[in-house]
């Protein structure tokens, strides 16, 4: 709706045709989200839980520093989980943006930066070398 102004049902339509159409694109771009968002989830909760157990441990002279170092870790993963959750949205926003204008013009994006579609044909044109040295292959 926010990309091409057409109401709810039909922009529903042409997404999920657009999402079929770049599954291989979308399913890429969720997984390296995915990744990242869960070794930040992780990196960010084991320094808060390190940093929970040296302070504990400096200010306390006691031994049980497990409890605040356990609810530290939720809250912490918990927090994150939020937070991070934007970067998976943002992710998927570009890459329907990218769809959208990589559909409506014939396979060349022309929105964006010149080197948003760089890679994309540099991927191409090696996978068109490796296809065309396989069937070379073949007919020998």
């Amino acid at each position: 709706m926010a990309i091409t102004g057409e109401s709810f049902c039909v922009s529903a339509y042409n997404g999920f045709f657009l999402n079929l159409k770049n599954a291989a694109a979308f399913g890429a771009a969720k997984f390296f989200a995915t990744s990242l968002i869960f070794l930040g989830k992780l990196a960010i909760t084991l320094l808060n839980v390190y940093t929970c157990y040296l302070l504990v441990g400096s200010m306390l002279e006691a031994s049980d520093f497990v409890a605040p170092c356990v609810v530290v870790g939720i809250l912490t993963w918990f927090t994150t989980e939020i937070w991070l959750t934007i970067f998976d949205q943002a992710i998927l926003g570009i890459m329907t943006a990218y769809a959208v204008d990589y559909d409506l013009n014939n396979g060349e994006p022309i929105r964006g930066p010149e080197t948003f579609g760089n890679k994309r044909k540099v991927f191409e044109e090696g996978h068109a070398a490796q296809e065309a040295e396989k069937q070379g292959n073949t007919m020998v």
